[in-house]
């Protein structure tokens, strides 16, 4: 029997059946600790740990029906190369110049790992309650990748599941949020 995942309201989400969904952020249950919300079964989300030349990614994602993949334990090496529709992201910083609304405090700087090894801050910083969503996402494409340098936009973004389109040409490429998707989390984030 599959553990269903809590993104998708008990519906396990298959997406290449069609079946489940990407969920409006800050909708996947209520929030953590910190008052952070969507961390576990939405996206899996990108840290600031590297094992090697990966990175490690946690969360869970909607492909997820395993208990052990959803838990805060869960720990996936990642290439960050990889562009995938199961990995996203929250804005952190050390400082919030901009006084976002949207950023919480983790101040218990020097706090010890809970019983699974992990968890313990050796510094103070200001995380995102929510994931990037394709709103936000579309707004900095617009502001900084009217060539695409760095490739900040994927194919897949305007897939079938994806929530951003790009029109124009390389120079004066502008982005536009496909229909009811600008408050899901974007992805395929590198």
């Amino acid at each position: 029997m599959a553990i269903c995942n809590s993104a998708n309201f008990n519906t396990c989400a298959v997406w290449d059946q069609l079946t489940g969904n990407l969920t409006t952020v800050g909708t996947n249950g209520s929030s953590s600790y910190y008052e952070t919300f969507d961390q576990s079964g939405q996206l899996y989300e990108w840290t600031d740990e590297v094992s090697g030349s990966n990175r490690i990614i946690r969360g869970g994602a909607w492909v997820d029906t395993s208990v052990t993949n959803l838990s805060k334990n869960n720990r996936v090496l990642f290439p960050p190369a990889i562009q995938s529709n199961m990995v996203g992201f929250r804005i952190a910083s050390t400082n919030d110049d901009y006084s976002f609304s949207t950023m919480v405090d983790v101040n218990d700087s020097g706090n010890t790992a809970d019983t699974t090894g992990y968890g313990d801050v050796n510094y103070s910083y200001k995380i995102q309650k929510y994931l990037v969503t394709n709103t936000e996402y579309t707004e900095f494409l617009n502001a900084i990748a009217a060539t695409d340098t760095y490739s900040c936009w994927a194919t897949g973004m305007n897939g079938d599941r994806g929530g951003i389109t790009r029109s124009g040409t390389s120079g004066s490429y502008t982005y536009a949020v496909k229909a009811n998707m600008g408050d899901k989390p974007v992805f395929l984030i590198t």
